[in-house]
C-alpha cells in the first residue's frame, strides 16, 4: 500500500446532508475549528430546502468544495464525497454529528506513527443535550455485527480506490458491508482505545430504520463467510433484545409497575460504564 505524505498528510472530510439545517453548522464548525491545516472538506448536499444552503455558503470559503443536488440515498451522496476527496486520507461526518476537539490530529498521528490502512476510536452518543453513551469502537468484533463507530473512521484514500466504495443496494448496513470488505482484503485498523474521535446524537437512520439494519447485517455476515445458522442465531438475539425491552416497557407501564424502567436502567448502567445517563 502507497505511504501517506508524512510531512503534513492532506485529509479530506465529507459531510454528507439532506435537509439538515438544525445541526449542519454544528457539524460545519467541528471541523473547520479542528485547527489541522492540510485539510480539504467537502459538503454534499441532497438537494434541501430548509436553510442548510444558506448555512453553508456562510463558510464556503473555508470549504473546498461543495455540491447540492438529488441522489439516490445516502449511500450514493457519501460516494459523491469520496470522488471529489483528493487527501491521503478520508473521514466522514454527517450533518447533526460533530468531532471531537483534537480529532484530526490524533488520527494523522496514528497514520503517521504505525501505517495503517484505517483509523477508528470512540464516540459519544447524546441524547438531546446530554450525554447518554460513550462507545468504544472493537475491530475484533466486526465478525458478529456493526462494532465500529462510522463516524470515528478515517481510511487511506487509496482503499477506496482498490476495494471500492459504498454499496447502493444497502439502504442501513452500507457502512458495515464497506469496512467488512476492506477487512477481509486485509485492512489493518488502528483503534485508539479511550480517545473520543466524533459525537453523535441518537435517532440517525440506522437506529430508527433497526430492523432493516439487522436484516442487512444479516446479509453480509453470510456473505462474509459467517455460517447461516451462527449469523440466524445472531440476528435473533439482537431482533429480541431490541424489541422484547420495549415491549417488556409497555408491559410494566400497563400493569402499573412504570417505575421499574428507571431501577432496570440503574442496573444496566452499573453493568456498563458505556452509560452516561446516571
Amino acid at each position: 500500500m502507497n505511504e501517506i505524505n508524512t510531512a503534513l498528510p492532506k485529509v479530506s472530510v465529507i459531510t454528507i446532508v439532506y435537509n439538515g439545517a438544525a445541526g449542519i453548522e454544528r457539524t460545519i464548525k467541528s471541523v473547520l475549528g479542528q485547527g489541522y491545516k492540510n485539510l480539504e472538506y467537502i459538503i454534499v448536499d441532497g438537494g434541501s430546502t430548509d436553510g442548510t444552503i444558506d448555512i453553508v455558503k456562510k463558510y464556503e470559503d473555508k470549504i473546498a468544495r461543495w455540491v447540492s443536488e438529488k441522489d439516490r440515498g445516502i449511500s450514493d451522496a457519501m460516494n459523491k464525497g469520496i470522488a471529489l476527496a483528493t487527501g491521503d486520507i478520508v473521514g466522514m461526518i454527517h450533518a447533526d454529528d460533530w468531532y471531537e476537539d483534537g480529532a484530526i490530529k490524533a488520527v494523522v498521528g496514528a497514520f503517521l506513527k504505525y501505517s495503517p490502512g484505517a483509523v477508528c476510536g470512540a464516540l459519544r452518543l447524546w441524547n438531546g443535550d446530554r450525554p447518554y453513551y460513550l462507545g468504544e469502537s472493537d475491530v475484533a468484533g466486526m465478525r458478529y455485527g456493526m462494532s465500529i463507530w462510522h463516524p470515528t473512521v478515517f481510511v487511506k484514500n487509496e482503499m477506496y480506490k482498490t476495494e471500492g466504495v459504498f454499496d447502493l443496494k444497502y439502504r442501513s448496513a452500507m457502512d458495515y458491508d464497506l469496512l467488512m470488505r476492506f477487512i477481509k482484503k486485509g485492512c489493518a485498523f488502528i483503534n485508539l482505545r479511550g480517545r473520543v474521535i466524533a459525537n453523535m446524537s441518537r435517532g440517525g437512520m440506522s437506529e430508527t430504520n433497526r430492523y432493516t439494519g439487522l436484516m442487512e447485517e444479516y446479509e453480509i455476515r453470510v456473505r462474509c463467510g459467517v455460517s447461516k445458522i451462527s449469523a440466524a442465531a445472531g440476528l435473533a438475539r439482537k431482533l429480541a433484545l431490541c424489541h422484547g425491552l420495549q415491549l417488556v416497557k409497555k408491559i410494566l407501564v400497563k400493569s402499573g409497575l412504570g417505575f421499574l424502567p428507571e431501577y432496570l436502567r440503574k442496573i444496566r448502567n452499573s453493568g456498563d460504564k458505556g452509560f452516561l445517563d446516571n
